[in-house]
Protein backbone atom coordinates (compact mmCIF):
# COMPACT_ATOMS: atom_id res chain seq x y z
CA UNK A 1 0.00 0.00 0.00
CA UNK A 2 2.55 2.68 0.86
CA UNK A 3 4.37 2.10 -2.33
CA UNK A 4 1.05 2.89 -4.43
CA UNK A 5 0.44 5.98 -2.24
CA UNK A 6 4.09 6.96 -3.02
CA UNK A 7 3.52 6.42 -7.23
CA UNK A 8 0.36 8.41 -6.64
CA UNK A 9 2.12 11.43 -4.61
CA UNK A 10 5.03 11.22 -7.22
CA UNK A 11 2.53 11.38 -9.98
CA UNK A 12 0.32 14.12 -8.48
CA UNK A 13 3.36 16.00 -8.17
CA UNK A 14 4.89 15.80 -11.57
CA UNK A 15 1.01 16.78 -13.03
CA UNK A 16 1.79 20.05 -10.63
CA UNK A 17 4.88 21.10 -12.13
CA UNK A 18 3.94 21.05 -14.88
CA UNK A 19 0.45 23.08 -14.61
CA UNK A 20 2.52 25.77 -12.79
CA UNK A 21 3.98 27.40 -15.72
CA UNK A 22 0.28 28.08 -17.33
CA UNK A 23 -0.78 28.44 -20.85
CA UNK A 24 0.07 32.57 -21.02
CA UNK A 25 3.40 32.17 -19.38
CA UNK A 26 4.53 29.86 -22.75
CA UNK A 27 1.88 30.75 -25.35
CA UNK A 28 1.52 34.99 -24.90
CA UNK A 29 3.56 37.10 -27.10
CA UNK A 30 3.78 40.60 -25.23
CA UNK A 31 3.29 43.73 -27.82
CA UNK A 32 7.08 44.24 -29.60
CA UNK A 33 7.93 47.79 -30.82
CA UNK A 34 6.70 47.60 -34.38
CA UNK A 35 8.99 48.41 -37.40
CA UNK A 36 8.37 50.72 -39.69
CA UNK A 37 4.45 50.80 -40.72
CA UNK A 38 4.17 47.01 -39.90
CA UNK A 39 1.28 46.33 -37.45
CA UNK A 40 2.42 45.07 -33.70
CA UNK A 41 3.39 41.58 -33.59
CA UNK A 42 1.67 40.28 -30.21
CA UNK A 43 -0.96 37.90 -28.88
CA UNK A 44 -4.56 39.64 -28.80
CA UNK A 45 -6.37 36.22 -27.93
CA UNK A 46 -7.43 35.65 -24.60
CA UNK A 47 -7.56 31.94 -24.98
CA UNK A 48 -4.80 31.00 -22.56
CA UNK A 49 -5.23 33.25 -19.96
CA UNK A 50 -9.04 32.28 -19.93
CA UNK A 51 -7.60 29.07 -19.47
CA UNK A 52 -5.37 29.58 -16.87
CA UNK A 53 -8.05 30.88 -14.96
CA UNK A 54 -10.34 27.79 -15.53
CA UNK A 55 -6.70 25.44 -14.18
CA UNK A 56 -6.49 28.06 -11.07
CA UNK A 57 -10.30 27.85 -10.26
CA UNK A 58 -9.59 24.21 -10.46
CA UNK A 59 -6.81 24.01 -8.45
CA UNK A 60 -8.66 26.14 -6.08
CA UNK A 61 -11.42 24.02 -5.72
CA UNK A 62 -9.41 20.95 -5.51
CA UNK A 63 -7.42 22.81 -2.96
CA UNK A 64 -10.30 23.26 -0.90
CA UNK A 65 -11.85 20.14 -0.86
CA UNK A 66 -8.44 18.36 -0.08
CA UNK A 67 -8.09 20.56 2.78
CA UNK A 68 -10.38 19.07 5.17
CA UNK A 69 -8.55 15.81 4.71
CA UNK A 70 -5.31 17.35 5.14
CA UNK A 71 -6.29 18.99 8.69
CA UNK A 72 -7.83 16.14 10.33
CA UNK A 73 -5.11 13.61 8.92
CA UNK A 74 -3.45 13.30 12.37
CA UNK A 75 -2.81 9.60 13.06
CA UNK A 76 -2.77 8.46 8.92
CA UNK A 77 -0.97 11.30 7.20
CA UNK A 78 0.77 9.10 5.46
CA UNK A 79 -2.11 7.20 4.04
CA UNK A 80 -3.93 10.59 3.24
CA UNK A 81 -3.36 12.35 0.06
CA UNK A 82 -4.93 15.51 1.20
CA UNK A 83 -2.03 17.05 2.56
CA UNK A 84 0.00 16.97 -0.76
CA UNK A 85 -3.05 16.99 -2.52
CA UNK A 86 -3.62 20.65 -0.70
CA UNK A 87 -0.12 21.67 -1.40
CA UNK A 88 0.19 20.64 -5.15
CA UNK A 89 -3.27 22.49 -5.78
CA UNK A 90 -1.73 25.90 -3.84
CA UNK A 91 1.50 25.50 -5.95
CA UNK A 92 -0.44 25.14 -9.15
CA UNK A 93 -3.02 27.99 -7.79
CA UNK A 94 0.12 30.48 -7.94
CA UNK A 95 1.36 29.67 -10.93
CA UNK A 96 -1.66 29.90 -13.32
CA UNK A 97 -3.10 32.79 -11.73
CA UNK A 98 0.38 34.43 -11.90
CA UNK A 99 0.16 32.90 -15.71
CA UNK A 100 -3.44 34.26 -15.98
CA UNK A 101 -2.49 37.36 -14.97
CA UNK A 102 0.08 38.29 -17.05
CA UNK A 103 -1.93 37.03 -20.25
CA UNK A 104 -4.50 39.52 -19.71
CA UNK A 105 -2.52 42.36 -19.19
CA UNK A 106 -0.48 41.74 -21.93
CA UNK A 107 -3.54 40.84 -24.45
CA UNK A 108 -4.88 44.10 -23.09
CA UNK A 109 -1.87 45.87 -24.10
CA UNK A 110 -1.43 43.89 -27.45
CA UNK A 111 -5.24 45.30 -28.06
CA UNK A 112 -4.67 48.52 -26.96
CA UNK A 113 -1.25 48.82 -29.84
CA UNK A 114 -3.11 47.87 -32.61
CA UNK A 115 -6.33 49.38 -32.16
CA UNK A 116 -4.03 52.78 -31.80
CA UNK A 117 -2.32 51.41 -34.98
CA UNK A 118 -5.33 50.90 -37.29
CA UNK A 119 -6.64 54.39 -36.27
CA UNK A 120 -2.80 55.84 -37.34
CA UNK A 121 -3.50 54.00 -40.60
CA UNK A 122 -6.67 55.11 -40.90
CA UNK A 123 -6.30 58.40 -40.51
CA UNK A 124 -3.01 58.81 -42.58
CA UNK A 125 -5.59 57.42 -45.61
CA UNK A 126 -8.16 59.99 -45.40
CA UNK A 127 -5.39 62.65 -45.07
CA UNK A 128 -5.20 64.39 -48.44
Amino acid sequence: MQASSSRRGRALLVAGLVATNGCSAIFVRPVRSPQGDEPPKCTESRAAPIADTAVAVAALTLGVVALGPALSCSPNCAENLGPGLAIVSAIVLLGTATSAAFGFQETGRCREAMSAFHSRESGAVLRP
